[in-house]
């Protein structure tokens, strides 16, 4: 059994949960669970400095800083035990990360305890267990993506603008609710005159994009990160079909690289034919004439 002071609490929020409830309400929840476990086998709670809560979402290590801190923490040796409400929590990730996980804990001889079961990843059997659990989680994890991936296709198809930020040029809304849940935009009037003013420049006045991106930064107008305005940012807003009205689905797909003994993700502009485009809810901010001049001007 692990010394009550050497144990911590790492929470984090699944796919698996509820979506209805927020990281918040999900994380207090598990807490309760274990807290409460901790009552019935050592009489008290853990207390707060001694309790990690993962509050950004993350399929790999890199992706969770505050998993990354618990391990750092074993590795010191001040840590007998971490508690989690399953095996799962630590990692859904692919196998590398599964591994990790498994190494850390094997490694530094920390056990893994849950309501239900201790695991000391030192032992054949508990290890081989604790794996697959974790290739479990894996694999629902990539069910899920593909079920989550389905939904929002079909969203796209109806002309559903489902992205989490916010374009340029535009305001985030939401009409309806349930199945009639509609996602579009709505025209925010100073960033449009914006845009139509990067046409008129580019169209009639012939600038390029440095140029615009001067005229832009010389009559005070910020770029959407609040720096001067970069060639290459103006270029992808006008050529962009979401300011003539379109949705476009994959037009940037994430392309996993194995670079330096480690992957290394971009999403470099897609122009296969699995591009998607399709007419949206949104107005347009673009005409069709304007946004085809100016394609044909880019060709």
């Amino acid at each position: 059994m692990a010394n009550f002071e050497s144990i911590i609490i790492y929470l984090r929020k699944s796919r698996s949960d509820d979506p209805t409830q927020s990281v918040e309400e999900v994380l207090a929840k598990h807490e309760r669970i274990l807290q409460d476990y901790c009552v019935k086998e050592y009489g008290e709670c853990i207390p707060e400095n001694r309790i990690f809560r993962e509050v950004v979402s993350g399929e790999t290590i890199q992706d969770r800083p505050v998993i990354q801190q618990v391990l750092r923490l074993l590795e010191s040796g001040k840590i007998d035990g971490v508690l989690v409400v399953e095996p799962q929590r630590l990692s859904r990730g692919d196998l590398e990360n599964c591994g990790h996980i498994v190494n850390s804990f094997r490694y530094t001889n920390t056990l893994v305890i849950t309501p239900t079961k201790t695991y000391n990843l030192q032992d054949e059997y508990d290890r081989k267990f604790f794996e697959m659990e974790l290739t479990r989680g894996n694999d629902y994890l990539e069910y899920t993506k593909k079920i989550l991936a389905r939904g929002r296709l079909a969203s796209v198809l109806q002309g559903n603008y489902i992205n989490s930020i916010k374009p340029y040029g535009y305001t985030k809304v939401t009409y309806g609710s349930g199945k009639n849940k509609v996602h579009t935009l709505e025209i925010f009037k100073e960033e449009q005159d914006v845009l139509l003013l990067m046409a008129h420049l580019y169209l009639e006045k012939d600038y390029g994009f440095v140029r615009i991106g001067q005229a832009l930064d010389s009559m005070g107008i910020k770029s959407p990160t609040g720096d001067n305005w970069a060639p290459s940012t103006i270029k992808r807003m006008l050529s962009n079909p979401l300011y003539n009205g379109k949705i476009a689905w994959n037009r940037r797909k994430i392309v996993v690289k194995w670079k330096d003994g480690q992957k290394v993700k971009t999403k470099p502009l897609n122009k296969g034919n699995d591009v998607i485009v399709v007419q949206g809810k949104h107005p347009a901010i673009f005409d069709d004439k304007t946004y085809n001049a100016i394609m044909q001007k880019m060709d």
